[in-house]
């Protein structure tokens, strides 16, 4: 039974399709798909207007803000660097002025600096 006449895109990859497992064609085409998506992420085209921070005043909250994010640890920042390089105007709330939250910053009790994982580890038996 001859092959039906194909785009020449397709009919280059018959000879592949018939030695490589399926499995193996999936993720390929998949990889290609998601580096297409990544490389033409709206970030590059967006101008993020970073700002330092600094103490909470409610005069210098804009107010046509699209998403609010409170708390600036692993998540929260990337959420909102996600967020910002997609065109959102977002608000990255953190209690401390002076460091990102969560598992990101380091204390000094008695001379000795902890990270936060290791103190919930010794509090948390």
């Amino acid at each position: 039974m001859p092959l039906p006449i194909l785009p020449p895109i397709l009919s280059s990859l018959v000879p592949v399709a018939l030695f490589v497992p399926p499995w193996l064609l999936i993720t390929f085409i998949s990889t290609g798909l998601f580096y297409f998506w990544v490389s033409s992420w709206p970030g590059t085209r967006v101008k993020v207007k970073p700002m330092k921070a600094s103490k909470f005043d409610a005069n210098k909250v804009p107010c046509n803000l699209d998403t609010i994010v409170i708390g600036s640890g692993s998540g929260g920042s990337s959420c909102s660097n996600i967020l910002a390089q997609s065109g959102q105007k977002v608000l990255l709330l953190e209690q401390h002025e002076d460091r990102t939250g969560g598992c990101t910053h380091t204390f000094r009790i008695n001379g000795c600096e902890w990270d936060t994982v290791s103190l919930c580890c010794l509090t948390y038996p």
